[in-house]
């Protein structure tokens, strides 16, 4: 009896800590117009996760969406897709080529006919982040209720736009501004009120110039604010487009306040903008400053190697490296391919690479001869030729130094060469390495013993 009712008391508990720690968000997999259809039927909002297996960002959003207010509140009031970007699909082109993906993680908020209301690109949101944008994006009038009646003001990235700059109200010239309109809620152009004017009237609905996204042919000036407004207000990837454009309106690029607008709004390394940084390195350090142009590279370059979808094959590992550090491009590229290919457990081509980079490269690179060494250790096969080599390899790393681990893995290759004198002195060296450094020495006792 006591049994019986222990089981179903552990039963309970299972059930009830399943329920409140293993929900997550319900993602349909690689599906599109199927959940746009589900949206349309339900009258709902499409959020799309694009991720991918290699993605560590990606895998820090997991959390988020565990979150039980989160699940419950996504499961409820969304029709939630997850976009493998890792793998080639017809899925994957899609919404690459209509939602512009170039970074990972980029969530997206679309309505039921796939307009985008919310992006965040290459961003990790908190829960309280994240659940705060479904909210506002689900049920905006009911979360600006909710909201104290002086919320604090919306901070941008600083690398992006010019902190000086107000956003509610955007100066075009002297006399004209970008503002809302109370009775529409659309973003307009209108001249800009004098107090002193006895016709004085703030209702920007009174002689309206221009409605945001109303019209193609617009001036320059006006592209330069929008650009900035969509940015920091509208949060939607919509500005790339303004960028564009009125970068295309301009024949000089060179002009400081070109440089300073180029600068806030590079996105990617795959860019004519970034081309245009690269190529007059100097003319961007003497307008907005050295320290910014190398921290602006230093982040655009690492987007590019550990989020950016398509990521760079060794020579442009390189080549992208060289804008951040020219020293140490050559070696720091190989790192880069050495270290993916062990993510991606792929370790044969990663003992066949590791080698030519340890001799001809960085021999002394002890953070690669180590992941060698584990490598090994872990009983891969290896051919003839590359056992010769990582022999040779890793005795030369104990010749110069007396580490346990390598000292214990030069004993191993040696066994396998059949060389079984020099691999029990190796092995002899090896445990006594680890008796002074304190380490535990099991592995290399069991060797030697497959010796004897």
């Amino acid at each position: 009896m006591r049994t019986l009712r222990y089981c179903c008391c552990l039963c309970i508990f299972i059930v009830l800590t399943d329920s409140l720690w293993g929900q997550s968000i319900s993602f349909r997999n690689d599906v599109y117009e199927t959940a746009l259809e589900t949206a349309q039927r339900e009258d709902k909002l499409v959020f799309i996760d694009t991720w991918a297996e290699w993605c560590g960002p990606c895998k820090k959003m997991e959390p988020v969406f565990r979150d039980p207010e989160v699940a419950n509140y996504m499961n409820n009031n969304f029709v939630n897709v997850r976009i493998d970007m890792g793998k080639e699909s017809e899925i994957k082109k899609k919404v690459r080529l209509k939602y512009d993906v170039f970074f990972l993680p980029t969530l997206l908020i679309v309505d039921k006919f796939g307009e985008v209301m919310f992006r965040a690109d290459n961003k990790i949101l908190s829960t309280e982040e994240f659940i705060n944008i479904a909210r506002a994006m689900h049920a905006p009038q009911a979360y600006v209720a909710a909201q104290p009646p002086t919320p604090p003001q919306a901070t941008a990235d600083s690398r992006l736009i010019d902190e000086s700059k107000t956003v509610n109200k955007i100066a075009i010239t002297d006399d004209m501004m970008l503002t809302t309109s109370a009775a529409t809620g659309a973003t307009v152009l209108v001249p800009r009120p004098d107090i002193n004017d006895p016709d004085y009237s703030d209702d920007p609905n009174e002689k309206i110039l221009y409605t945001l996204g109303a019209g193609d042919d617009l001036p320059p000036e006006i592209l330069y604010e929008e650009a900035y407004f969509r940015f920091s207000q509208l949060i939607d990837g919509s500005h790339k487009e303004t960028v564009d454009k009125y970068l295309a309106s301009q024949e000089d690029w060179t002009t400081e306040k070109n440089v300073k607008f180029i600068a806030d709004f590079i996105m990617n390394t795959d860019t004519e903008q970034f081309d245009f940084l690269v190529n007059n390195r100097a003319l961007f350090e003497s307008v907005i400053g050295s320290e910014k142009v190398q921290r602006s590279l230093g982040i655009l370059v690492f987007q590019k190697m550990y989020q950016a979808i398509d990521r760079p094959d060794l020579k442009d590992a390189e080549r992208l490296l060289s804008y951040v550090d020219p020293a140490t491009s050559k070696a720091k590229a190989n790192q880069y391919i050495l270290n993916r290919l062990l993510d991606q457990g792929k370790k044969a081509e990663f003992v066949d690479q590791s080698l030519v980079y340890l001799k001809k490269i960085n021999p002394r690179d002890m953070a690669i001869a180590k992941k060698l060494a584990y490598v090994l250790d872990s009983q891969s096969p290896i051919d003839k030729s590359s056992l010769n080599e990582a022999t040779k390899c890793i005795a030369r790393i104990t010749d110069q130094l007396k580490d346990y681990e390598m000292q214990h893995v030069h004993a191993l290759l040696l066994h396998k060469k059949g060389k079984s004198s020099k691999a029990k002195d190796m092995a002899t060296q090896a445990i006594e390495s680890a008796k002074q450094q304190g380490k535990d020495f099991q592995k290399t006792a069991h060797l030697l013993a497959a010796m004897e």
